[in-house]
């Protein structure tokens, strides 16, 4: 079993941020891609500094200010991980990216049959970006 099985299998396993850090301070560059939601989108943050997305990139371009850093923001309101999984080429994939955030926690329904589909669905979007590049980390942020 590789790594990337092994991260895919547990969730909260760290194994791939070091790599993130790795690949920051020897190309001084880092791509970030955002998919998600209304709260990736920005809904309701009452500036644009203030959504969690820039909020975030500002903290790799804060702590890392030699480098280039780079962001994607995917959020699009009222979406599910669902719909995530079929935006994952264009909106990740295509962008190329070495750190990906995933939030759709406010739009997943809590029924039992929906957070099964969710589970697999979230856990499809993470193999597909796994296989597809040789060096990326993801974060899934969710509340419910």
């Amino acid at each position: 079993m590789t790594d990337k099985n092994v991260s895919i299998m547990n969730i909260g396993s760290m194994g791939y941020l070091p790599q993130v850090f790795k690949k920051i301070e020897n190309e001084k560059k880092l791509n970030i891609v955002y998919l998600g939601g209304s709260i990736t989108m920005g809904c309701n943050a009452t500036k644009t500094e203030l959504r969690y997305v820039d909020r975030s990139a500002k903290w790799w371009q804060t702590n890392f200010p030699d480098a280039k850093i780079s962001y994607f923001n995917a959020g699009i309101g009222a979406t599910t991980s669902q719909f995530g999984v079929a935006r994952v080429q264009e909106h990740v994939l295509d962008k190329q990216p070495d750190l990906v955030f995933v939030e759709f926690s406010v739009n997943d329904s809590s029924s039992p049959l929906f957070m099964e589909t969710v589970f697999f669905t979230i856990q499809a979007q993470m193999h597909r970006v796994y296989i597809t590049l040789s060096v990326c980390t993801m974060t899934c942020l969710s509340s419910v």
